[in-house]
């Protein structure tokens, strides 16, 4: 995998501006995905996802996350 540039911060969070129409008048709330590195400087890579596609990638790094413990010794930072 290139690491060109390393992200290391996360938000998520439900922007009321961030709703798609479908065109038939029905708008769906998208979740958005900002990530950044800690300088600051650049501008952060954002997403928009579906709640299915928010859903999908949660549970990607969930196996993700769970396979790198089983690979790893170190626990890494504690989280809340």
């Amino acid at each position: 995998m290139s690491r060109e540039k390393v992200y290391d911060r996360a938000r998520v969070f439900l922007d009321e501006g961030a709703i798609d129409w479908m065109g038939d008048g029905v708008g769906g709330q998208l979740i958005c995905v900002e990530i950044s590195d800690q300088t600051g400087i650049g501008e952060p890579a954002c997403v928009a996802l579906w709640p299915a596609q928010a859903r999908e990638l949660a549970n990607r790094l969930i196996a993700a996350a769970q396979q790198a413990d089983s690979l790893s010794r170190y626990p890494g930072p504690a989280t809340t």
